[in-house]
């Protein structure tokens, strides 16, 4: 009797908010009264999911470290190897584990150990700089391997076909100090050059070094060369995100993906029979679950490729500018995961997408939010492209589809390169007035000041 008695409230409800033009009871609840949420949980039998979400730390573990200080879904007080959820609450990380903070293999230990924990309530989205390390296992197989390319073969990959270190020959002679023609300086010219991480090499070396309490000098180049392979094999922790990983995330009325959702991917699986719009006919719920269904297969394929005893496999590896270049096992992923395809086009992808152009919000297709808005999603959330140290919010309407769709985008990964330095302009965080001599100033435009300076002197 007390259900039925909360459905009838709900349905009043539900059209009230109608009236004022807001789609859905579960959206309202996240910002109402305690009461609306028991009618809610009354009404369904269960409670309105409750869920955090952070994205894009890629290895910097004082951004992590923040995050977990401040998260209302997590346990306080808990160091970063103990994390626990608090009851019935999720934890969403939106992908790029890896590359940039100097603290990658601590972050994946961290992030693993929740996840293994709470196993229903911690999902992990497979980001451009998590798929793309998939590349390492048959590209830095050793010579005498028929895998290995000598630099002077080498034509490069195919989206980076012209600059002086576009092939592993013309990198390694513009290195200052001559390099051996071997796997660990080919890494180091795939992380530079086409993987966007020109630190990581030297990052995961410290890292290394900080961890057996030696210094960094300590260890070679082959050193950090195994570490980079030993994280992509059996029990390694790159393996086992990717293992973990999915491509979407869809909690209550809430759908998560790492970059963003044109009209070109609605629906889209790639290799999916039926053709690409068939998840959109079905529906986002079977949409998602293709989606990670796809992603588990070519990781598993993958994996399997490189534990078998004659080693990885790359059938493609002649046509490396070309559809070869994807010819390999897991290789539907990792051009899931690219920004463009061999011959140009664009991907119609979650991964390698943003709402963002030129820094400024650019909201989804008006077809996108028609669908997710009759699907009962509500809200949208992604990261890929950092911005600032916000999230950005858009609110999306479409013709013919009743209600609001939210859209967050918040790799905000950049929130820790603001300093304070001395300048009257703006007062310091809970002061009305500036303190003598200081004001808000992006790290990078000191660092450019100091520069500057220097040039000067």
């Amino acid at each position: 009797r007390r259900r039925r008695r909360a459905q009838q409230f709900v349905r009043a409800l539900c059209v009230h908010m109608r009236h004022r033009r807001l789609s859905s009871f579960a959206a309202a609840c996240v910002a109402t009264p305690r009461t609306l949420r028991h009618a809610a949980r009354l009404a369904t039998g269960r409670a309105a999911p409750t869920w955090g979400y952070v994205t894009d730390v890629e290895g910097d573990t004082a951004f992590w470290e923040s995050y977990c200080r401040l998260s209302a879904v997590l346990e306080p007080g808990r160091a970063l190897d103990d994390l626990a959820l608090r009851p019935g609450c999720h934890l969403v990380f939106g992908g790029d584990s890896v590359d940039k903070g100097g603290g990658d293999l601590a972050f994946l230990d961290s992030l693993l150990r929740l996840k293994r924990r709470h196993p229903s309530r911690v999902h992990l989205l497979l980001g451009n700089r998590d798929i793309n390390k998939m590349r390492l296992t048959a590209e830095l197989a050793p010579p005498p391997s028929a895998l290995w390319l000598p630099a002077a073969a080498h034509p490069g990959v195919y989206w980076r076909r012209s600059g002086a270190t576009a092939t592993p020959a013309g990198w390694l002679a513009a290195q200052a100090a001559p390099l051996a023609d071997e796997p660990s300086s080919r890494l180091r010219w795939m992380l530079s050059d086409n993987m966007g991480s020109p630190r990581a090499f030297e990052l995961r070396r410290s890292e290394l070094a900080a961890a057996r309490g030696v210094e960094s000098g300590a260890l070679s180049d082959r050193d950090v060369l195994r570490s980079f392979a030993g994280s992509l094999q059996r029990g390694g922790a790159l393996r086992s995100f990717l293992q973990a990983g999915q491509l979407c995330a869809l909690i209550g009325g809430t759908l998560f993906v790492h970059g963003g959702l044109k009209p070109d991917a609605v629906g889209s699986v790639p290799g999916r029979e039926g053709g690409e719009g068939a998840g959109a006919r079905e529906g986002v719920v079977a949409w998602v679950e293709a989606m990670n269904r796809f992603a588990a297969s070519e990781v598993d394929e993958w994996c399997a490729d490189g534990d078998a005893a004659a080693g990885p496999t790359w059938p493609g590896r002649e046509d490396r500018l070309g559809h070869g270049f994807f010819d390999r096992p897991g290789g539907r992923l990792m051009s899931y995961g690219m920004a463009s395809q061999p011959g140009g086009a664009k991907s119609p992808t979650v991964v390698y997408d943003s709402f963002l152009e030129d820094g400024q919000p650019a909201p989804p297709a008006p077809a996108v939010v028609a669908w997710l808005l009759r699907q009962g999603v509500h809200t949208l959330v992604c990261g890929h492209q950092p911005h600032g140290d916000a999230p950005v919010l858009m609110r999306c309407r479409a013709p013919h589809a009743q209600g609001e769709l939210v859209v967050v985008t918040a790799d905000t990964s950049f929130s820790d390169s603001v300093e304070w330095v001395a300048s009257p302009s703006a007062p310091l965080p809970g002061q009305s007035q500036p303190p003598a001599g200081h004001r808000l100033q992006p790290a990078a435009e000191a660092a450019a000041a100091e520069e500057e300076a220097a040039a000067a002197a």
